[in-house]
């Protein structure tokens, strides 16, 4: 995360997910073609704390894609394609990613 981690200052659009499923959402938003990119790490939520998160990325809209509800600040890597494979499979039941990285 340290490495590759970076943060993520785009404009933000709301795809609706479930409340507190961000890395489920993203990958059946992904797997549905409905976001390009994955990103997972951290963003900072309404309350001022660091959670551990996902969230989409459009690189033709230059914007981050929110599942949830929308952060005050994201950082975070972006899966290689072996990464979001694993991703996917993981967030499908439930498993955090952002510590598997």
């Amino acid at each position: 995360m340290l490495k590759r981690g970076r943060a993520f200052n785009l404009d933000i659009v709301t795809l609706t997910g479930a409340p507190k499923e961000c890395h489920r959402n993203t990958a059946l938003a992904f797997t549905g073609g409905l976001i390009p990119s994955i990103v997972t790490g951290f963003a900072i939520g309404p309350d001022n704390v660091w959670l551990e998160h996902s969230w989409g990325l459009n690189h033709e809209r230059n914007a981050t894609i929110e599942t949830t509800m929308e952060m005050t600040a994201y950082y975070g890597v972006q899966p290689t394609p072996t990464e979001c494979q694993r991703f996917v499979y993981l967030a499908s039941f439930g498993f955090p990613y952002a510590t598997l990285i």
